[in-house]
């Protein structure tokens, strides 16, 4: 058996040199594989946009404003005398014309007092014709100085006494004549009725004269809107004044109407008055306008949208999809000589055939991203493609209705 120990044998002494290549290489091949990254990287063009210059126009000036319809006239339709309610002649929200038979109270009674109102007539007039001929007869007896001057004065105050009672007596019958004629209750205006407020067999006029149904005259109707101290002096009445400042609102100026869903604005009326005085509180003055609605389709109390034409001028525009909202304001994005986007704040106006008419904060030959905005970023580079307004409209999508503003 060999018991000869045998020396371990040590590690080889190329293994760790091995390993140190090996890691060498990797992290070479890493760098490499990163280099080239951001060499493909630094190739990459800016992204593409679509810029234009703005467009100047000679464009309408114009306000808009909110306001609210009411009509022309609106009555409330009221029990005259007490009653109970006998029919109802028409049909809710059907239009009645002026004088239209509307509801019939219960007329028996109001004929019986007139009955006896005449009846007492009748006998008054009697008296005075009999007081008449008393004093006709106390006069002749006195100028032949029969019957003293005493009785004669007695003799003229009964006269002149039933004289009165007949006085009172013909107005207990015109009275009676009145109270019986408003047992048909017409209508005071023509326009659109509402529902009856009272049903046939009600006691109306109990208390106080009863509401029986409201009538308003929509065949014209008003429009009552506010417009600030700034619109009045610089736009409606063409520029500071005193007429201005006094709150007075030319005549017949036009104004346009459209309700909601409308395309445009197809109603067209004019200026009625003004309050006399701007509103302390909110600064602004109230204004009336009237137009007419023969097909009644502006209804009273809805809320519309209103354009009052000022004048023309020359406007700065640019395509409406290109301005942006933000919490600073409006803006729109510009590519400047380095075509590097900046954003530029503006404040801008009404929208004229798809474009927006900027006010202040844009110059006429700043570049102006309309299409790619979503790869638009302030602060980076981009490849602007230059185009005009014209041709971007024409292949835009139109603008819905109504976003007008």
């Amino acid at each position: 058996m060999d018991t000869t120990v045998r020396p371990r044998r040590r590690p080889s002494a190329a293994s760790p040199r091995r390993l140190g290549r090996a890691l060498c290489g990797a992290l070479g091949a890493a760098l490499v594989v990163s280099a080239c990254a951001r060499d493909v990287q630094k190739e990459a063009p800016p992204p593409e946009v679509t810029v234009a210059l703005p467009v100047e126009r000679e464009v309408g000036v114009e306000l808009q404003a909110t306001g609210t319809v009411t009509g022309l006239e609106t009555v409330e339709v009221r029990a005259r005398v007490q009653g109970f309610v006998e029919q109802i002649h028409f049909r809710a929200g059907s239009v009645v014309t002026e004088g239209e038979l509307l509801f019939t109270i219960d007329p028996r009674p109001f004929r019986a007092r007139l009955a006896q109102a005449e009846a007492e007539l009748a006998g008054k007039d009697a008296s005075l014709q009999l007081a008449q001929s008393n004093l006709a007869k106390a006069r002749a007896l006195a100028k032949s100085q029969v019957m003293a001057a005493q009785e004669l004065d007695t003799r003229t105050a009964e006269y002149d006494r039933a004289l009165a009672d007949v006085a009172l007596a013909r107005a207990n019958v015109d009275a009676a004549k009145l109270d019986l004629a408003y047992t048909d209750v017409r209508a005071p205006i023509g326009g659109r009725i509402g529902r009856n407020l009272v049903d046939k067999g009600a006691l109306v006029g109990a208390a106080d004269p009863t509401l029986l149904a409201t009538i308003v005259n929509d065949a014209r109707v008003y429009v009552y809107f506010d417009l600030s101290e700034r619109d009045l002096l610089g736009g409606l009445h063409g520029g500071p004044s005193a007429r201005a400042a006094s709150g007075e609102a030319p005549a017949a100026r036009p104004v346009l109407l459209a309700r909601t869903g409308d395309d445009g604005f197809p109603h067209e009326g004019t200026i009625d008055s003004a309050d006399n005085q701007l509103d302390p509180d909110t600064g602004t003055l109230r204004i009336r306008a009237v137009f007419d609605n023969p097909e009644r389709a502006i209804v009273p109390g809805t809320f519309v949208r209103l354009k009052i034409p000022t004048g023309r001028e020359r406007a700065m525009l640019v395509p409406d999809l290109a301005v942006g909202t933000d919490q600073a304001g409006r803006y729109v994005l510009v590519v400047d000589d380095a075509n590097v986007v900046e954003r530029r704040g503006v404040e801008v106006g009404t929208l004229v055939d798809r474009m927006r008419r900027v006010t202040t904060g844009l110059d006429r030959d700043a570049w102006i991203v309309v299409n790619g905005l979503q790869r638009a970023r302030p602060g980076t580079p981009v490849t602007p493609q230059r185009s005009t307004v014209e041709a971007l409209l024409e292949r835009a999508p139109s603008t819905p209705p109504g976003t007008a503003g």
